[in-house]
């Protein structure tokens, strides 16, 4: 970083680095650096929800909040 650590950052820069950091911290992001552990999550998730009715309805609810958080960009 060419900028000196010991000065404050303006209000827009700290909302860039905020922006970045929870861009870096989401599900979309995740799941597009690891897609094979995304496809092995959800298969096991799957076989759970399928053989587990006390996981089946919480696992459902989970699905459908990250189908929602997903699409509502």
């Amino acid at each position: 970083m060419a900028r000196d650590s010991t000065q404050p950052l303006t209000t827009e820069e700290a909302k860039a680095r905020l922006r970045a950091a929870a861009h870096e911290a989401s599900l979309s992001t995740w799941m597009h650096h690891n897609p094979w552990g995304f496809i092995a999550l959800a298969l096991a998730s799957g076989y759970l929800a399928g053989r587990l009715p006390v996981v089946r309805t919480s696992l459902m609810w989970g699905v459908a909040r990250t189908m929602l958080a997903l699409t509502h960009r």
